[in-house]
Formats: C-alpha cells, structure tokens, sequence
C-alpha cells in the first residue's frame, strides 16, 4: 500500500479530535524524523472509545515484538510462491475491509481477493483495522452470510 493512499485515508478523518497527533506521528515516521508508533494508535479504529482503547490494551499487553519484526523483515515474504499457493485456493475467501483502514485499505482488499480463485470482498464503511469491533453487526452480517452461502 502507497504512503498516498495512506495519507488520503488519514485526511479523510481530519475532524477527528485524535487526528492532529496522528498526522504529526505518521509525517514523523515517514521523513525519518521519529519512530512515534504509539501516538499513531487511534487511526487503526473506526472510532476511539474506551472499547477501542480496551481491545489496544489487551493488543499492546499480548504483542510479541520479536515475532512482529521476523514477520515484517525484508526476507519473511515470497511473493511470487504465496500468489501461486493462494491461487491453489479452491474454497470461498471472504475479505473483509475497512474503508477506514490505512493499513491495508479497500484496494489492498481487492487485490488480496483477487489472488484466490474464488473470492468476494465486503467493504464496511465505519471500520478501520478492526471491523469485528468498529462495525460489528455488519461484520457479524458479512460472515454469517458467507457462512451461510458457503455452508
């Protein structure tokens, strides 16, 4: 996902009151100028409420640090071999984004669809990276019916 499209999904909640030192910790981190990852927190929900701030302490208090860096180094991923193996996929896939979501917004969502030979995308309107807590009646929707049409 681009810095752009990021960068428009954060604009898109400039009236949030969170959004001021958000914007600064991303411009931080994306010039070098710091690695303020804490203060970026409340961008990844659709809102910032104590449930959101429940679910990032259980997060924050589970997190394995050594795991999330191995996953996320240069060499963790073969592009070319996960495309062929998800392609081998026989079975519905459901996506489920979050037009909120600027960690993996609704076009990385249609593109991760795309790699499964048998795949539907939902997009919910209110949710960011959490769509089980930012809209849950509509994720429980989603699935159930997915569920259903596949069971």
């Amino acid at each position: 996902m681009t810095i752009a499209r990021r960068r428009r999904i954060l604009e898109s909640r400039k009236d949030e009151p969170w959004y001021p030192q958000v914007s600064a910790a991303f411009e931080a981190i994306q010039t070098g100028a710091g690695r303020v990852w804490d203060a970026l927190k409340p961008g990844f929900y659709g809102r910032w409420d104590d449930e959101a701030k429940a679910q990032q302490a259980l997060e924050d208090e589970l997190a394995n640090l050594e795991a999330l860096q191995i996953f996320n180094s240069a060499d963790a991923f073969d592009p070319p071999a996960t495309r062929a193996a998800l392609a081998k996929i026989d079975v519905p896939v459901l996506v489920i984004s979050g037009a909120l979501d600027w960690g993996s917004d609704p076009e990385a969502g249609a593109e991760f669809a795309g790699l499964f030979p048998h795949a539907e995308q939902v997009v919910l309107p209110g949710a960011a990276h959490h769509p089980w807590l930012d809209e849950r009646d509509a994720f429980v929707t989603a699935v159930s019916r997915f569920l259903g049409a596949t069971g």
